[in-house]
């Protein structure tokens, strides 16, 4: 079973995707697709962190698209997003696992023991949470990062996929973070992951 998990920025997404993991057994994957990508294609690390979730329209990419162009010919960006995809595909033959972001439900879709979650919340909630977790003293400035960062992962995300980002129809499961404690959320992920196992 391979659970991928889109977030809102300020959503604790993270903290119940790792909380998933550990009530299922299951390897996680966040950050360390990142690093898998560098090492496996001689990227920077600190590359792949600058451009991560940052997509850039290009001409040139539509061409690679319709194998029109080479891999080399694609700006660097879109070079170092489709080094994470081929990542995410391989950690999801090894075994079962949580994957974050990075258009992972769109990259995998054609397999099957898939469960697709987007966790959401109301741009109040998340401000708050990002001030407490980031120490921001500035509520205006918590709001600006939620709403720069929601836009970078949907653009990304639409950009690559061609699908709406947050879309509930994109999804098997969207949940609204606000409105349960994340153990309750993640019990409630890893219960729907294993009846979709066991039907």
């Amino acid at each position: 079973m391979i659970i991928t998990i889109g977030r809102q920025f300020g959503s604790g997404g993270k903290e119940i995707g790792e909380k998933v993991a550990q009530r299922l057994g299951y390897a996680f994957y966040d950050k360390e697709i990142l690093t898998m990508a560098a090492e496996e294609n001689g990227f920077s690390p600190s590359a792949m962190q600058h451009y991560d979730e940052k997509p850039t329209g290009s001409l040139i990419y539509s061409l690679y698209m319709t194998g029109a162009a080479t891999g080399d010919s694609l700006p660097l960006n879109q070079q170092l997003a489709f080094a994470q995809f081929n990542v995410i595909r391989k950690v999801a033959q090894a075994d079962n696992c949580v994957i974050m972001g990075r258009c992972a439900d769109y990259v995998l879709r054609e397999k099957k023991n898939l469960l697709t979650v987007f966790l959401h919340a109301p741009a109040d909630y998340r401000a708050e949470k990002v001030m407490a977790e980031q120490s921001i003293d500035s509520r205006t400035l918590a709001e600006k990062s939620v709403k720069k960062h929601d836009k970078a992962r949907a653009d990304y995300y639409n950009f690559f996929t061609h699908k709406k980002w947050g879309d509930s129809s994109s999804y098997m499961l969207s949940i609204d973070v606000s409105t349960l404690p994340a153990d309750v959320i993640a019990d409630a992920i890893a219960h729907f992951a294993q009846l979709l196992q066991d039907n």
